[in-house]
C-alpha cells in the first residue's frame, strides 16, 4: 500500500501518518497547511496543495503514484462552515470531487474518507446511532459531509472506485507519547478548551446550553481516542488493498458523555476547579451524538483501546502541558 493522505498535517490526519510510518507505509501527505503544522509532519514528504486545486492533485497522483487514498482534509469546524457556507461546500464537496476526479485520472480507485457523526438526523431518543439510521444534516458542515458519502457511492457506480467512509465522533485526545497531539488556532473543541481553562491560558470556560434534553441538560457527544482513530484508517485501507466492499462506518466508542460528564471528569483527574459561564446553545448543535460501532468492529476487528475518559484525558492533558 502506497497512500495519499490529504490534511495529513492536521489533528487526525498526523496522527494517522504517524500509524502508517509505524507499519513502514510509504504516504505522500497533501496539504495546503491553512490550519494545519508542517512540524507534525515530522519530516515526512509533503506535497503543499490545496484539494480545491485538481491540477496539483493530479500532479502529486502521478510523481506519487498511490493505490490508495485517506481524504482527511476538510473544513472542519461547525461554527466556521455555519458562518461561511459557501466556502464550506467549496472545500467539503468540490474539493472532495477534485479528490476523486484526480484519482480518477491517475487510476487510483481507493479511497477511506472521513465524514462525520453530525450527518445524522437529530434522534428522538438517547439512543446510540447505527448506520442505518436516517440521516438529516441540521448544518451546513454537516450537509457537506453527507454529499461526501453522495460522491463516494457515485464513483463506485460509476467509475468502479471502493470506499470506506467514516462516520467519526468526537475526536479527542493525543498520542500516547505526548510528542503529537491537538492544535487548532482559534480553538473549538471542548476538552481542549477545559485544559487550556484549567491551565490558566484562557480565563473561563463557556458552555453552550444546559437546556438540552439530557439528564443533565448539557449536549452529549461520543469522544474517541484520536489513536484509536488512526488505527480504523490503516485497517480501511488494508480492507480495500485486499478486495473488501465499500462500507459506511460509525467510528466512535459508544460511550455518550455530557459537557459536565466530561468537564467533571477533568477536574477530578486535575484535582482543580475550573471557573464556567453558560451561554446560549449554539446553531447547528445536536442534543446527543453517540454511536453504535458494532459494524464497525465486525467488519475490521476493530477495538477502541484509548477511548476511555481517563486515557482521553491523560494523553490530551499530558499534549498541553509539552506545549
Amino acid at each position: 500500500m502506497k497512500v495519499l493522505l490529504t490534511g495529513g498535517a492536521g489533528f487526525v490526519g498526523c496522527h494517522t501518518l504517524r500509524k502508517l510510518r509505524d507499519h513502514a507505509i510509504p504516504t505522500l501527505v497533501y496539504d495546503d497547511l491553512s490550519s494545519g503544522h508542517e512540524e507534525m509532519l515530522e519530516g515526512n514528504p509533503l506535497f503543499k496543495g490545496d484539494i480545491c486545486n485538481r491540477v496539483d492533485l493530479e500532479k502529486a497522483m502521478a510523481e506519487f503514484k498511490p493505490d490508495t487514498v485517506f481524504h482527511i482534509a476538510a473544513l472542519a469546524t461547525m461554527s466556521e462552515c455555519t458562518k461561511r457556507p459557501d466556502e464550506c461546500y467549496k472545500v467539503n464537496v468540490e474539493g472532495t470531487r477534485n479528490v476523486l476526479e484526480a484519482m480518477r485520472v491517475s487510476g487510483v480507485k481507493n479511497i477511506v474518507f472521513a465524514s462525520s457523526c453530525a450527518v445524522y438526523a437529530n434522534a428522538k431518543t438517547l439512543t446510540p446511532l447505527k448506520e442505518i439510521d436516517p440521516v438529516g444534516p441540521i448544518s451546513p458542515y454537516a450537509a457537506s459531509k453527507r454529499d461526501g458519502e453522495a460522491l463516494m457511492r457515485e464513483y463506485e457506480e460509476q467509475h468502479g472506485f471502493r470506499y470506506v467512509a467514516y462516520r467519526i465522533f468526537n475526536v479527542s485526545g493525543a498520542h500516547p507519547d505526548g510528542t503529537i497531539g491537538e492544535r487548532h488556532d482559534p480553538e473549538t473543541h471542548l476538552l481542549p478548551l477545559i485544559i487550556d481553562t484549567m491551565l490558566g491560558r484562557r480565563d473561563i470556560l463557556s458552555i453552550f446550553g444546559d437546556d438540552y434534553p439530557t439528564p443533565d441538560g448539557t449536549a452529549i457527544r461520543d469522544y474517541v481516542h484520536v489513536w484509536d482513530i488512526a488505527e480504523a484508517f490503516l485497517r480501511a485501507g488494508r480492507l480495500l488493498e485486499n478486495g473488501g466492499q465499500s462500507q459506511i462506518l460509525n467510528m466512535g466508542s459508544g460511550v455518550p458523555t455530557s459537557v459536565y460528564d466530561l468537564l467533571n471528569a477533568v477536574k477530578e483527574h486535575a484535582n482543580k476547579e475550573i471557573p464556567i459561564t453558560m451561554q446560549p446553545r449554539r446553531e447547528g448543535d445536536s442534543a446527543w451524538l453517540f454511536g453504535n460501532g458494532d459494524h464497525l468492529k465486525e467488519v475490521l476487528g476493530w477495538q477502541p483501546e484509548w477511548s476511555n475518559l481517563p486515557d482521553i484525558i491523560k494523553t490530551a492533558l499530558q499534549w498541553h502541558n509539552n506545549q
